[in-house]
């Protein structure tokens, strides 16, 4: 009976930890790499954060973060160890790694974007504004392009989407520079980056 009793109060206390991982306010690819750590089923060679081995069990780490931080650091930790992952990840691949001072500011970055567009997304639905988009002529595609800015470190982020006639995703892409464009500057790079990726594609492209 004992025993019993210990399974049913692990297994209740399991649940706890796993849901207080689903609900930390981050990107759903974050917490589904958070998961796979912690049940051991994560693809690497020999880097990436399988160098953690310092704690002793990693799993306990992550799920005492979420059950125990606020959401939001909780997410910013998420989105941290999935730039540590890849960044190990491309060294062993690529040889191509970031610096250390800068993995932390790319990590806020990212997160920081994800969770403004989260909010601009639903303050759209809450107040019937979402903006529709319309499919270019037959035969055409067609790029979107928006800018963003952090007033508060003064960076510029900018990205673009291409879709043809039909709405089908054909290739996207975001960036970030350390400084303070205009919009117009910002929305003219991203434009730029759109045409130089997609003409490798035909050579006889047509985009409106």
């Amino acid at each position: 009976m004992w025993r019993k009793h210990q399974e049913r109060v692990g297994s209740v206390r399991e649940e706890l930890n796993w849901s207080s991982l689903w609900k930390i306010i981050a990107p759903a690819r974050v917490k589904r790499l958070m998961w796979r750590i912690c049940i051991d089923c994560l693809p690497s060679k020999s880097a990436g954060l399988s160098r953690l081995h310092i704690f002793q069990d990693i799993r306990s780490l992550i799920l005492d973060i979420c059950l125990k931080e606020d959401r939001k650091i909780a997410g910013r930790v998420a989105v941290m160890l999935e730039g540590l992952w890849k960044n190990g990840n491309d060294f062993v691949w690529h040889n191509d790694k970031e610096d250390a001072s800068k993995l932390g500011w790319l990590a806020f970055h990212k997160w920081q974007d994800w969770f403004v567009a989260q909010n601009l997304w639903e303050s759209q639905l809450d107040n019937g504004e979402l903006v529709h988009w319309n499919p270019p002529p037959f035969g055409y595609f067609k790029c979107n392009v928006d800018a963003a800015f952090n007033q508060r470190v003064g960076s510029t982020n900018r990205g673009w989407c291409i879709r043809n006639d039909h709405g089908n995703f054909i290739a996207a892409g975001t960036a970030w520079d350390s400084c303070t464009f205009s919009v117009l500057e910002a929305e003219a790079l991203a434009l730029k980056e759109a045409i130089q990726v997609i003409s490798t594609f035909h050579n006889a492209l047509m985009i409106f």
